[in-house]
Parts: structure tokens; sequence; C-alpha cells
């Protein structure tokens, strides 16, 4: 029987009883959903699933089908030896298209998530598409979790519903870089190779040279090196890096914010850098918030400091907003310029207030 196990607390195996399991549907399966009463408009499903549940005859009808095809992917989901839900993957007007359902008495535990993390590392395709009623918040949020991201919105209708809805519509590419903060417009994930061109143009940018560097950053190839030897180099040494900066909305990469240690610096430190057309519309605060907030309170930083060239008057005053206190001038080595050095933490003065930052 094909079988696929995760735990769903965690990635460790402690034992079948809290695993989620996925395996091709099976007859005995179909009772188990069918059975179920009518759930309401909010459930945790998305995609084009079969129609409400209880409607057995209908309901029978579409799983031997439209979902008979032996095109479709379909999956149980078992948690505890239950039958806890499916899902598919399926041609939609020319598009390969995730869908998933979950009963209602296994919401809240994260194994949706996981079932479809584990559903997406059997499907090398991409990209892969989603959908959801715009008011189902838990399962826009589960696609999302899963790399998913939002690019608009279609009136579309909803067989589970028997009426047009407005569905909110997700993309999954090949870059599936994991999220680590997300705030209210903004996602921070993991650099990855991909991201050599974004990185060769930020990094090559008039305003990052003068304020920040040049790092001799020219080609693709360039930029692949300076991102696994910089960001995913400390990712695996420190817990943390330089994370990219996401737009929520369009998914476009805006710019790099996280937190670096230098050897020169006895503290870890707070860097961030962004594409012009992103400069002023508070992105750089949001994203530096979310950071710190992360430093604090996820990985027990008490203190971080942040440097800047004297002349760099935007990013000192950004570093002032958020809780920053000038301490004194600083080398980074022997003959470089002098550069000023912020602080903020315990011994410092009290902690900035920040709004609430979703850690991963």
């Amino acid at each position: 029987m094909n079988r696929t196990r995760i735990n769903a607390g965690g990635a460790d195996d402690v034992g079948d009883d809290t695993a989620v399991w996925l395996r091709n549907v099976v007859e005995s399966d179909l009772e188990r959903f069918v059975e179920l009463p009518p759930e309401p408009a909010g459930e945790q499903q998305v995609g084009n699933t079969p129609p409400e549940t209880g409607e057995k005859e209908t309901y029978w009808s579409f799983w031997h089908g439209p979902l008979g095809d032996p095109g479709v992917l379909k999956k149980s989901i078992l948690y505890q030896g239950q039958v806890a839900g499916y899902l598919l993957y399926f041609n939609q007007f020319g598009e390969q298209e995730v869908g998933y359902w979950l009963r209602r008495d296994f919401w809240g535990r994260g194994i949706a998530t996981q079932a479809l993390r584990l559903f997406l590392q059997e499907i090398t395709a991409r990209p892969i598409y989603g959908r959801a009623d715009q008011h189902n918040l838990a399962s826009i949020r589960v696609m999302e979790k899963c790399g998913f991201r939002r690019y608009g919105l279609r009136q579309g209708y909803s067989r589970r519903q028997g009426q047009e809805v407005i569905e909110v519509f997700l993309r999954l590419d090949a870059r599936m870089g994991e999220i680590v903060l997300e705030t209210d417009r903004l996602w921070l994930t993991k650099l990855m190779p991909t991201d050599a061109p974004f990185i060769l143009r930020l990094l090559n940018e008039p305003t990052f040279i003068e304020n920040i560097g040049d790092r001799g950053v020219r080609t693709l190839e360039d930029a692949e090196a300076y991102i696994l030897n910089g960001p995913v180099a400390s990712y695996a040494r420190f817990g943390f890096g330089l994370y990219l900066v996401e737009s929520r909305g369009t998914g476009e990469a805006m710019g790099m914010c996280g937190l670096l240690k230098r050897e020169a610096l006895e503290d870890v430190d707070i860097g961030y850098a962004f594409l012009p057309e992103f400069c002023g519309q508070g992105y750089a605060r949001e994203a530096a918030t979310a950071v710190l907030h992360h430093a604090h309170q996820v990985l027990g930083l008490p203190r971080i400091v942040a440097i800047v060239s004297p002349h760099n008057q935007p990013s000192i005053r950004l570093l002032e907003k958020i809780g920053f206190c000038y301490e004194k001038m600083v080398r980074l080595s022997a003959g470089a310029p002098e550069i000023k050095l912020f602080a903020w933490g315990e011994g410092v003065r009290p902690l900035h207030p920040m709004g609430a930052v979703d850690a991963k």
C-alpha cells in the first residue's frame, strides 16, 4: 500500500499514534467521508472538492465520476488511525490544482498543514494552483504555510455551497523558500541559490554600494556564492541570517532583512536593504521590527546592535524609530572607516513596543 507518514507535532517520529499518514483512497474511506454531516461555508477545505457530505448519491457520483479519473491523485489523510480527510491533485482548466478537506474534529492540530506538505513532496510539477473562499482564512493560511502565494481574487462557483463565491487564488512555484516570519504585508523567507538574480541586482544598486559597501558580486555565479557562503551558511551555523523580504500581496522580492554575527562585533547585529522602488513605504521598518521581535522572543537574544554609515540618515532615523540608541563609533577592521554603532535591548533602555509578529 502506498503510504507516507509525518509526525503532526514536528519532524521527529515518535510513533504511529501521533503521526499523520497519507495513503491512496479506498472504498471504505468514501463511506467515512459521506457519513459526515454538512459543514458550514467556512469549513477547512480548499479547491473544487466534492459536494456537501451527507448528499450520498451526489457525493458517490462525484467520486466515481470526475474523481475516478486515474489522472486525479487522491490521498486519504489518517491521524491516530482515523480517516481525517483527503487531498486531491487534478487538472482544472489547464492548470494543475490541489484541494483538500479535513473533518471538523481534526481542526486546530496542524494536521492539514502537515498533510499538504507531505502531499506536495509527491508532486514534482510546478507551478501548482490552489483556491479557497475568501472567508476561509484557516485554509488560506494552511496553503501559505506550505509555500503558496496569493495572486488574485476571482468569482467562482462553489460546488459545496451551491453558489457563486469570491475565491482567493494561490500559486506554488518552484521556489519554496521557508517562511520564517510574516507581518501584515510581508513574508521573510530563507534565501536560496535561485534568488541569485534578485541578489545580483540588489547588491549592485548605487544606494547599496554607497551605504553598505561593494560586495564584488558581478555575476549570477557570484550571487549564488554570496547566498551559500553568507545567509545559508549562517542559517546552519547560528540558526539565523539574512532573509528575503517578499510582498504577501504579489510574492515580489523587495529586499532582505535579518541578523548577522560578525567576528568584529561582540553582539549580533541587524541588517537590511531594499530595492529603491520599495523604499519610503514603511517596509524596512515593518521587516526590522519583525526580526527584532523574533530575535528577542524566539531566539532569546537580549541585545541587538546595528552599524550604519554616519551619512546614512534614512537608516539612522529608522533605527531610532524602532528603539535603537546610539552608543559609539567603531571600525570593523584596522584602517576601515568609522561607522556608528546603535544598540537595542537590555541595558540600553526599555524595549520599544512591537506589534504582533508570526514567527514560524
